[in-house]
């Protein structure tokens, strides 16, 4: 089982290697959107680009002029470069006494996905935003909170996946983090405006109805992996005001009991995490490449393995998450070019059609009932006799994954 994983890594990986460099559609859009801030005429708003974070156009000013040939190479260097740290950092954080045979299983779940390979492919940022995360997370841990706060910062250029982030440590009263998160993206959102003429009020004027719209309503013709809202859409027949706001109700219910959960078990943050990026993925509008968040959640299941607690729980939960590596959505519409409207009324088909949106969603909730029921785990002392892991637990989370 897990030579056909390793497998499946080393295939998945060099098919976006190769093809990447004909692909890079997103890439296109992020060098043409720092094209046009360094040339003055960019519109927030306008074109893909155009919704992403104003200040995200600074950082990627070095890619403005650089031959697309030459920075399809150098980009995919950088996005495997970005994988490899997440990977780095989440064994930093929860699986330094994990054996090494189950960080390479951890590693080739991520690198057989399709959201990383997804990623690889056209060219997008969502590998790097979740470095610049687990970068913070970790100097965090080691109480490094300024370099904390840059790291989430910069990471806000996709607030979509790291705003719930942001906001925990907000609750937290951590203000040495949250004042250097705060601060960085404003220097370099007044940077943007600089350039075109605009004040860092003008910016941020014109670019809050428009993240509004992204977090609440979604952007209009586009079609989510995770959000759930599309789920509801697909069920009420394309209610857009019914899906709105039943999403917004789960949303505001998910954001409650997060609270509660959290308050109730205040120190075992890898739950937390989890939470977190899992509520990030199924409340707003995502695309396939930024599943790779997943990680997070799949971190936390394999610690399970390893210490043998959950043990049931943990192996369903990744055996379902290996359906990424297939990424069934993307199979009926992508690769077998079934028509969404035709086969709209077959179960079967909506079921494989939703299937990651109600994986995400349905583990978001799991792991919130995991924390009510269970006593309060501490993290930074979780080191008891079921650390200490025997071959048969190897074995167990080597089965699991690989299924």
């Amino acid at each position: 089982m897990r030579a056909l994983l390793f497998a499946l890594a080393l295939a998945s990986l060099a098919y976006a290697v190769v093809t990447a460099p004909s692909v890079g559609i997103d890439l296109r859009f992020f060098q043409t959107g720092a094209r046009e801030w360094a040339d003055g005429v960019f519109q927030i708003g306008a074109g893909v680009v155009g919704v992403y974070t104003p200040f995200l156009l600074p950082m990627l000013f070095p890619i403005a002029y650089v031959p697309f040939d030459t920075l399809a190479v150098l980009w995919l260097a950088l996005n495997i470069g970005s994988g490899m740290l997440s990977l780095h950092f989440a064994n930093k954080l929860w699986g330094e006494r994990w054996p090494l045979r189950a960080r390479l299983v951890l590693a080739a779940f991520l690198i057989a996905s399709a959201p990383f390979r997804v990623t690889l492919r056209n060219g997008q940022i969502s590998l790097m935003v979740m470095a610049l995360l687990l970068g913070a997370l970790l100097a965090r841990k080691k109480n490094k909170n300024f370099l904390a706060g840059a790291l989430l910062g910069l990471s806000l250029c996709k607030y979509t996946l790291t705003l719930p982030f942001f906001l925990y440590f907000g609750c937290k009263r951590e203000w040495k983090l949250i004042s250097t998160a705060v601060l960085v993206p404003m220097a370099l959102t007044e940077v943007f405006g600089w350039r075109l003429g605009l004040s860092l009020v003008g910016v941020i004027e014109q670019y809050i109805p428009l993240a509004g719209q992204i977090l609440f309503s979604g952007l209009p013709g586009r079609t989510g992996t995770t959000e759930i809202k599309m789920l509801f859409l697909d069920l009420s027949g394309g209610n857009e005001w019914f899906a709105a706001i039943i999403t917004l109700i789960l949303s505001t219910t998910a954001l409650a009991c997060m609270a509660i959960m959290f308050i109730r078990k205040p120190r075992w943050e890898t739950a937390h995490f989890a939470a977190l990026a899992l509520f990030s993925l199924w409340s707003v509008y995502h695309r396939t490449y930024d599943s790779v968040l997943c990680l997070i959640a799949a971190a936390m299941l394999t610690d399970f393995l390893i210490k043998k607690r959950f043990v049931a729980f943990s192996r369903f939960w990744l055996g379902a998450l290996a359906l990424f590596v297939i990424s069934i959505p993307g199979l009926l519409v992508d690769r077998l070019k079934l028509d969404a409207a035709r086969f709209a009324r077959n179960p079967f088909f909506l079921l494989g059609l939703h299937i990651e949106r109600i994986l995400v969603f349905a583990l978001f909730w799991s792991v919130l009932f995991l924390m009510w029921k269970t006593r309060e785990m501490d993290d930074s002392v979780m080191v008891d006799r079921e650390a200490i892991v025997d071959r048969e637990g190897e074995g167990a989370l080597l089965v699991t994954v690989a299924v």
